[in-house]
């Protein structure tokens, strides 16, 4: 039976970067999934008439969004295995939170550790409605590692 993956939230922050990287530091190499969300037009679209002036090019908005996001997600792949992982990119659609998006995907994979930057690029989303790596950890039902990147004084 193949061990249980480690599940890395990557979406190209500092701090995700640095999660990566002290992951490799603290943690037991081994497979790990580099996950990165992309979401769909209309869930970035809050209005009925924004709906139907954008619906014509959802597709195409759709396949940037996962186009961005399997970049993204290789990038992180190739950052996690300098740190000695067997690591390999997923990306996945979110059409919820993102905090729940992770949890989910970190039962559907059996992760023996979620892994997340203490901030990501969520801005004022997080101020308002509580930060991603916050709900993770008060909703995970497995080890969380939150790392945050060194900031310069």
């Amino acid at each position: 039976m193949p061990e249980r993956p480690i599940l890395i939230a990557y979406d190209g922050s500092e701090d995700a970067r640095a999660a990566i990287t002290r992951a490799g530091e603290l943690l037991i190499p081994g497979p790990a999934l580099i996950v990165t969300l992309w979401h769909p037009a209309e869930r970035l679209v809050s209005t009925s008439a924004g709906a139907a002036t954008y619906a014509p090019i959802f597709g195409e908005i759709d396949e940037l969004e996962r186009s961005n996001a399997r970049a993204s997600a290789e990038q992180g792949a190739a950052l996690a295995r300098e740190a000695g992982f067997d690591a390999s990119p997923l990306v996945a659609r979110s059409d919820r939170n993102v905090w729940r998006a992770i949890l989910d995907l970190g039962t559907e994979h059996d992760a023996r550790v979620i892994v997340v930057g203490s901030r990501g690029q969520g801005g004022l989303t997080d101020v308002l409605l509580g930060s991603v790596p916050g709900r993770v950890v008060h909703h995970a039902d497995r080890p969380v590692l939150v790392v945050r990147a060194k900031r310069s004084s």
